[in-house]
């Protein structure tokens, strides 16, 4: 199990998003998720972060991913 700090931002009916959430918990890896379509202030963090509010986007550590970018999670996460 991962010991990195794991936040997650997304929307319920984002596909992308609803991936990348089963592959951290087919993967046992434990996450925070920040809805942006309904909280008004994710959505706002989330534009201070990344300048712009598309998701996925995901924060492994400090390493910020936009979309599910599978290769690079995995990389990030030690998931061979």
């Amino acid at each position: 199990m991962s010991k990195k700090k794991i936040i997650l931002y997304s929307m319920p009916e984002c596909p992308p998003c609803n991936a990348l959430k089963t592959f951290l918990k087919e993967h046992k890896i434990t996450f925070k998720n920040l809805d942006v379509e309904f909280n008004l202030e994710n959505r706002e963090k989330l534009k201070e972060l990344s300048g712009s509010t598309k998701v996925p986007y995901i924060i492994i550590d400090s390493e910020p991913t936009l979309g599910f970018q599978e290769d690079k999670i995995r990389e990030l996460l030690d998931i061979k």
